[in-house]
């Protein structure tokens, strides 16, 4: 029975030396999974940070060509309007549509709605 009883505490003794290289061990893993993800999620962090000045330094760049573009087109507008630009007689509608003072054009239009409303006046 002696012999029983030292096997079995021998047994436990194994077990807790086994069962305690291996928390040894599972804390050694956990410790190098915290250590990569902290340098994931820090190489994340400053690659945010790269792309957000890129990110900046493009929307500088595209905002100086835009008020840029912007500038020469109001200038070039400008100096255009400063020129006197000839008048052409090519091109000249057939049916000239002047809007007299006394009817308004959309209800003259040009005489169409007048010859309208005598062919139907005299179909009645």
């Amino acid at each position: 029975m002696e012999e029983s009883i030292k096997t079995v505490a021998d047994s436990t003794e194994t077990v807790k030396s086994e069962a305690s290289a291996i928390l040894e061990k599972a804390s050694d893993v956990s410790t190098k999974a915290r250590d990569a993800v902290d340098g994931a999620l820090s190489r994340g962090i400053e690659g945010a940070k790269n792309l957000l000045s890129v990110f900046e330094e493009k929307r500088t760049e595209v905002s100086s060509k835009l008020v840029g573009a912007v500038t020469n087109a109001v200038g070039g507008a400008s100096s255009s309007t400063n020129r006197d630009l000839p008048l052409s007689t090519d091109n000249q509608p057939l049916l000239s549509c002047e809007r007299g003072g006394e009817t308004p054009w959309w209800k003259n239009c040009c005489g169409v709605l007048d010859l309208l409303k005598t062919s139907t006046s005299t179909t009645k």
